[in-house]
Formats: structure tokens, C-alpha cells, sequence
């Protein structure tokens, strides 16, 4: 008699045992720290994909692992901060569910991209052209989105110091320069209705494209204002 009550308790033991681990196997009360660093790391993954980042890396932290949120039972979201990309950002991972909740989880993303750079030593005061440059893919992380992919954004700049071979081109190595000079003779091209009017000017001030520049008319000796257009013309709407 004993022999049978001890192994129906113990098949009564097995059998709790076996529904206690499947239960836990095929759900948890709380959510998964992987899936949430997973939602993260697709909506970074996303992001650099719509800038146009042809190489890049994502990392993403890990959770404390005393953190216990309840399981969400719809899709987990997440959103960025204002963090600009490449670098380190803060990602917030919601869950809509009827338990809602917010985590933050922090981030970074290295990138690489295509982007102008000196293609051999350019000296300090020379003008840039476009057989200086190349374009080679360099690390972006550092850059603060302080580098040029466009040539006609660079090409004609002259550099306000010495850029080395295979630099980065940045913004701040570049000054405009000027297409017109003070007391040069320039061409003054009047249009109206479709009609173009040439005629000659002397330059009253400097000015680089797309400046505002005074001249004299050499035939009416009247002063007048219109805009630095290229290299000795300016332009002028009557």
C-alpha cells in the first residue's frame, strides 16, 4: 500500500514539475532584455540606412539584470533622441501593450561613408580645385557631419590652411574666394524681359559669388548694385 501512494506522488511530483517548466518555457512574466536591445538596434540600423551610411557598425548596451518589465504583448517600438548619427544616442523601447512602459537603452553607431578628401597636399592661401580632390570612404564618427560629398561645394574655395594628403575636406579649412576685386574693371550684365545689356564697370568693393557688389558705370558714371556672378561679371535686374 505504501509502495503504491509513494509512486503516485511521485507521478503526481513529475507531472507538476513537467507543466511548471512548460509553462515557463513558453512564456515569461517579464520581457526579454534581448528583445529590447533587438527593437534598439533595428531602429538604428533603419536610421543609418535612410542617411545614406554605406558602412556601419551598432552597438548596443546591455540592461541591468534586476530590471524586470512586464511582457509586452504587442510589438515593441522604439524612438530616438535628438542625437545626431554617427555617435552615441539615447534610444527609448515602448511597449503599447496593456501594461504599458518606457525604457531607455543607450547606443552608439560608428559609420563610414564616401566623402572628399585632399587628394595631395593643398598649401595654405592656394585655390581648390577639383584635380586636388578625391573621394575616398573614411570614418564619419568624429565628423559631426562636417565633411563634403558635393565637389561644387568645395571646388573653387581657397584654403585658409594647410590641408594634408588623404585629410578630410571640412568646412572650416575653406574661405570663398573672390571673384571680384575693388577697383578692377568688370563686365555689368543688365537683363530685363529676356534682353541682355553688356556693358562696362569698375568694382567698388570685393566680393565673392553670390555678394552683393557697388560699380561704377564707365559710360553713365552712375553707381549701381547687383550681385558677383563669376570671376569679373556682375549681374544686375532692371
Amino acid at each position: 500500500m505504501d509502495i503504491m501512494k509513494n509512486t503516485y506522488l511521485t507521478t503526481v511530483l513529475i507531472i507538476f514539475l513537467t507543466l511548471s517548466l512548460t509553462a515557463n518555457a513558453s512564456g515569461s512574466k517579464f520581457a526579454s532584455h534581448e528583445k529590447i536591445r533587438t527593437a534598439a538596434r533595428q531602429f538604428l540600423v533603419e536610421k543609418a540606412n535612410k542617411l545614406g551610411f554605406q558602412d556601419f557598425t551598432v552597438e548596443v548596451g546591455h540592461l541591468d539584470n534586476r530590471l524586470k518589465l512586464p511582457t509586452c504583448d504587442s510589438e515593441l517600438t522604439a524612438k530616438g533622441g535628438n542625437n545626431k548619427l554617427p555617435g552615441n544616442i539615447s534610444i527609448a523601447v515602448r511597449c503599447n501593450s496593456d501594461k504599458p512602459w518606457k525604457i531607455y537603452i543607450q547606443a552608439s553607431v560608428k559609420a563610414y561613408k564616401s566623402i572628399y578628401v585632399a587628394r595631395s597636399p593643398i598649401a595654405r592661401g592656394e585655390i581648390v580645385r577639383k584635380s586636388n580632390l578625391k573621394m575616398a570612404k573614411q570614418d564619419v564618427t568624429s565628423l559631426n557631419g562636417n565633411y563634403f560629398t558635393d565637389i561644387n561645394l568645395i571646388n573653387g574655395h581657397i584654403a585658409k590652411r594647410l590641408i594634408r594628403e588623404n585629410q578630410a575636406i571640412k568646412s572650416y579649412m575653406l574661405a570663398k574666394s573672390k571673384v571680384i576685386k575693388r577697383g578692377e574693371y568688370v563686365m555689368i550684365i543688365a537683363e530685363t524681359s529676356g534682353i541682355s545689356i553688356k556693358m562696362k564697370g569698375k568694382a567698388l568693393n570685393d566680393a565673392t559669388i553670390g555678394e552683393h557688389v557697388r560699380v561704377k558705370n564707365m559710360n553713365s558714371k552712375r553707381i549701381i548694385e547687383g550681385t558677383a556672378i563669376r570671376s569679373g561679371v556682375v549681374k544686375i535686374n532692371i
